[in-house]
């Protein structure tokens, strides 16, 4: 098994910090149109959908990351769902950017 060597946390955090800010310049002016904007491939998800998607994985990555820390040996489960039911579930497609 392979283990990641965690940084700093205070740089890692900056790090992320700086991730949301550069997400949050991509979107900030974009209007409905383009965030709901669903292109004709099938399966294709929108900008808001994936911005959605983005914020669930992030808060599931750490819950992760949690129980693997606290738990050594543990099994993790590493999604592998149903993506449309989930996105529908959560309300992807009508979560703001923001």
């Amino acid at each position: 098994m392979a283990y990641v060597e965690i940084p700093d946390r205070q740089q890692l955090l900056a790090t992320y910090g700086k991730d949301i800010s550069r997400l949050d310049a991509l979107v900030v002016n974009l209007d409905g149109e383009a965030l709901h904007f669903r292109p004709a491939i099938d399966g294709a998800w929108t900008i808001a959908e994936n911005i959605g998607h983005l914020a669930s994985t992030e808060v599931n990555g750490y819950l992760r990351f949690q129980k693997a820390i606290l738990n050594p040996g543990a099994t993790i489960d590493v999604g592998g769902g149903d993506m449309e039911k989930s996105a529908s579930i959560l309300g992807y497609a009508a979560a703001s950017p923001g």
